[in-house]
């Protein structure tokens, strides 16, 4: 590993803007540091690392899933100062918390994706090692009062400043609880959405004194009436907040409208949210009465205003001081635009939204021309009736102050771009047709017919100084275009540039090498004409030197542009190259057997005619692998559906070493001698995951497995969707260099009860995970498979989608073997409150109904539950919870994972501080 040019990459990485996708690569930059035997060096870098990253945003400093997951092994992370906070899921359990690396968290994320239970309140409950944590969010959950007076009296609770308890089916019951608690002395936001509280319990957490030091409670989504809406106006809330909003309440009518307004009058609210309501000129007219000094942000849309909403509004006092304005989806027409525009309370304005509302060129040019909004610096006019010559004349003519004029620009033609674009030379506003913010980073302009002299020109529009992404894909771009760019004073600061479908030929190619000034990390040059000439001068330019990712897919570079590319020194931060439809054929893959390709992760060579000679050369080579990935190997991205099954067991034979985890035959049409020609394959020997799932293999393929003297590394196998039958699950079960398997999955593989006897007699010592789902199992052998010795070790069993009756899985439940798990699937059969009532303490069932079983449980790369990690040692039992099955029958027992249910998510740019909105 190159420690100088690490260190570098790690600084540029801090010298961006925060972002999630930033963060996981500095994590990635810390995982190879950590290889080095150097402590003091590394020791020194975290430092610097931790200086930069204390100016990071906490919600962006998460852990990796990885990191985590050794944490919870008891595995010395040496990066783990930078980590602020963490999200986890499903797989959490009671001693994760009690890690000593956990005490330096100050946030705390569990969503049960699919269904905790009480066991993230549990988990919560008794952990110690959370001194430092002041947010909390426990999401997904069936939390009930039990489990909620469980988190409360954690330890961590009474420092704690925010607290998540959305998408918890909360009830009055619950909200009782709440209300009556203490420990939460610091609490200065409490998210309460997305339960099921009604009228009644927003009334006990609204009128409780112990909750009376909150500033901000979310309570959104808890199904009330118009009647708990107007008792949410006479509370303390609506005159305390800051920020209130109340996105799209059905109830949200004209009495709430006057009742809101009569207690807004002399609140301290900032931003009024009331977008989405549909409570029309009505409501509008019952709060323009209102006078609020501090409001800041208005936001009106979606509700069905018109001109004469518009009217009420410039004629009332409550435009005062607003600088924020979104009037957008209503059919305010030029009359309206021309009231707001002569509105004297409407001087403030800064940001004025009016997106689709029916405006054509006459009413935005009221809007443009008039002195009273001589303070406006961002004005959206998208989705309006526009012509192009009025986007012209808005260009020309928007004061100097307008920092962002937005309209829509699809249809612009080159003609209009050089009159728009020449205008920015002088007003920046006319940045009009651009559609996107000045004050963002990234510009995507693609498909926006720009030609060599409308780049020209904005290249020279001081809009484009702050673009660090910029997106030119689809226009009609030259070289001369290309050169232009690099010679712009404005763009100084790009980190990718995406010029694909472009005709910038080996020129263009050149003048970008040599000439761009940016330290580029991403180039897109797909379909620009780029020859052989053009891939060397890339290659060979100093542009090349700060590259992570190359796009030359649908250029004709041929052997030589793909040498130049493959041999050159200056690509030594190259880890995708994408040379898809590259004309490039055996002799060029052969080249790649010698090529210096030691930076790459990705090489994508879809669409090439390669052959099956140069398919086999090329997975020969102990540098590849196929659709995988390989922490010393390269990942090629190849063209593998369409190969015929003498091709696929070619592959399947061929010399070089394959990837550990084998997913690559799953769904491929595999036929018995190419299973039997992976067996013979002595490069088997280094596969620890093999799935073969989707294929037409019958018996004769698993006792070809079975007798491989290569496969005795193998911990997981994948025969699902297969015909197989008990056949092959014996010889798979009587195989002696199959016996390290862990985990087995042969779902819908034609097994019946004879395969189940074959389980119950032969077995397998290290078997932790079974998947027989979706076979012909029946009662039958369902009591001698529970009292079988044979699986010490299984602890996740899958009987899902078998003919088996509830009478059967009341038998296996009372079997030892039902003690000893700790995860069984039922999906699709009978569940009774008998069966609920028979569950041991220690066992989860799963009894989803409508659920999308094959995909979730099928592939080993998905990190579903039931291919979680191997159980921790038991945990002490669980306290029992009050939830119902399917007949309604209270099961004071069973820890039964309901079905998933899908919240819809909040809009864009959702602020949750008071936040009242109903979905019923």
């Amino acid at each position: 590993m190159d420690l100088k040019n690490t260190l570098a990459e790690l600084r540029d990485l801090f010298y961006e803007a925060p972002s999630v996708k930033t963060w996981l690569k500095i994590c990635a930059t810390f995982d190879r540091l950590s290889q080095i035997d150097d402590l003091d060096t590394f020791d020194l870098v975290l430092s610097y690392a931790l200086e930069h990253a204390r100016a990071w945003p906490e919600a962006l400093r998460v852990a990796p899933e990885p990191w985590w997951l050794d944490t919870c092994r008891s595995k010395p992370v040496p990066a783990w100062p930078l980590i602020a906070g963490v999200e986890t899921g499903p797989g959490l359990e009671h001693t994760d918390l009690q890690r000593p690396p956990v005490a330096s968290l100050r946030w705390l994320t569990v969503k049960g994706q699919h269904q905790l239970h009480q066991q993230g309140a549990r988990a919560l409950h008794d952990a110690t090692h959370l001194d430092n944590l002041h947010t909390l969010r426990l999401t997904h959950q069936p939390l009930d009062a039990h489990g909620l007076l469980m988190l409360l009296d954690s330890p961590a609770c009474p420092r704690l400043h925010t607290l998540d308890l959305s998408h918890n089916r909360m009830s009055v019951a619950e909200a009782r609880v709440l209300a009556a608690t203490n420990r939460l002395p610091k609490l200065q936001h409490l998210d309460l959405s997305h339960n099921n509280l009604q009228d009644e319990g927003v009334r006990l957490l609204l009128q409780s004194e112990r909750l009376a030091h909150i500033p901000r409670v979310d309570l959104s989504h808890n199904n009330l009436t118009q009647a708990g809406w107007i008792l949410l106006t006479r509370t303390r809330l609506v005159q305390s907040a800051e920020r209130l909003d109340l996105f799209r309440n059905r109830s949200f009518k004209p009495p709430f409208a006057r009742a809101l307004a009569e207690s807004l009058e002399g609140a301290s609210t900032r931003a009024l949210i009331l977008c989405g309501n549909r409570f029309g000129d009505e409501g509008v007219a019952a709060l323009a009465r209102v006078r609020l000094d501090h409001l800041d942000h208005l936001d009106l849309s979606h509700n069905q205003l018109t001109a004469k909403g518009a009217e009420l509004l410039a004629r009332s006092e409550l435009l005062d001081g607003v600088r924020h304005l979104d009037l957008s989806y209503n059919s305010l027409q030029d009359a309206g635009a021309a009231a707001l525009a002569h509105a004297i309370s409407a001087q403030d304005l800064e940001i004025l939204d009016l997106r689709d509302v029916r405006l054509t060129d006459r009413g935005a040019m009221t809007l443009v021309q008039n002195d009273r909004l001589k303070r406006l610096k961002r004005l959206d006019l998208r989705g309006n009736t526009l012509t192009e010559s009025g986007a012209r004349a808005l260009a020309l003519a928007a004061p100097a102050s307008l920092e962002a004029l937005i309209v829509d620009g699809h249809t612009l033609t080159p003609e209009g771009w050089r009159d728009i674009a020449g205008s920015c030379i002088l007003n920046p506003a006319a940045l009009a047709w651009l559609a996107f913010d000045p004050r963002s980073p990234h510009a995507d302009l693609r498909d926006k017919n720009i030609d060599d002299t409308a780049l020209g020109l904005l290249a020279r529009s001081p809009g484009m100084a702050s673009v660090i992404h910029l997106t030119l894909a689809h226009n009609h771009i030259g070289p001369q275009g290309a050169a232009t760019l690099t010679g712009s004073a404005t763009i100084t600061g790009l980190r990718s540039l995406d010029l694909s479908h472009n005709p910038i030929g080996d020129q263009g190619a050149a003048a970008l090498a040599s000439r761009a000034p940016w330290p580029l990390t991403y180039l897109h040059l797909s379909s620009c004409d780029i020859g052989a000439d053009g891939a060397a001068a890339i290659s060979k330019g100093h542009l090349a030197q700060d590259l992570h990712a190359l796009d030359l897919s649908h250029n004709p570079i041929g052997l030589d542009g793909l040498l130049a590319l493959t041999t050159s020194p200056n690509l030594s931060h190259l880890s995708h190259l994408d040379l898809s439809g590259c004309d490039l054929g055996p002799a060029e893959a052969a080249a790649l057997l010698t090529a210096d390709l030691l930076p790459l992760n990705t090489l994508s060579l879809k669409g090439n005619p390669i052959g099956l000679d140069g398919l086999v050369t090329l997975l020969a080579s102990p540098r590849f692998v196929a659709d995988a990935h390989s922490p010393d190997r390269i990942n090629l991205r190849l063209d593998l559906d369409a190969l015929t099954p003498d091709a696929l067991a070619a592959l399947a034979a061929a010399p070089g070493p394959l990837c550990p985890r084998c997913t690559f035959f799953s769904g491929r049409r595999l036929t018995d001698d190419a299973a039997a020609a992976l067996a013979l394959n002595p490069a088997a020997a280094t596969l620890t995951e093999l799935d073969l799932s989707h294929n037409a293999l019958t018996a004769a393929a698993a006792e070809a497995l079975a007798r491989s003297a290569h496969l005795h590394n193998l911990d997981r196998l994948n025969l699902s969707h297969n015909n197989t039958g008990d056949d092959g699950l014996a010889a798979i079960l009587t195989s002696p260099a199959l016996n390290t398997i862990t985990r087995l999955r042969i779902a819908r593989s034609c097994v019946t009860d004879a395969g189940l006897a074959h389980l119950s007699n032969h077995g397998a010592t290290l078997l932790t995970h079974l998947d027989i789902s979706d076979n012909l199992i029946t009662d039958a052998n369902l009591q001698t498979f529970g009292h079988s010795t044979r699986l010490p070790a299984l602890t996740r069993l899958d009987l899902s989608h078998n003919p088996i009756t509830d009478q059967g899985i009341l038998t296996f439940l009372r079997t030892p073997m039902a003690h000893r798990l700790t995860r069984l699937v039922f999906i699709g059969l009978p569940i009774g409150t008998a069966i609920l009532e028979a569950c041991p303490p220690r066992l989860t069932i799963a009894i989803v109904d409508h659920y999308d079983h094959y995909d979730h449980y099928d592939r080993f790369n998905h990190h579903d539950d039931f291919d979680a990690s191997p159980d921790p040692p038991p945990p002490a039992p669980r306290p029992t919870s009050r939830k119902r099955d399917k007949k309604g029958t209270t099961n004071p027992k069973a820890n039964v994972k309901p079905t998933p249910t899908k919240t819809p998510r909040p809009p864009k740019g959702h602020d949750k501080r008071i936040d009242w909105k109903d979905r019923r």
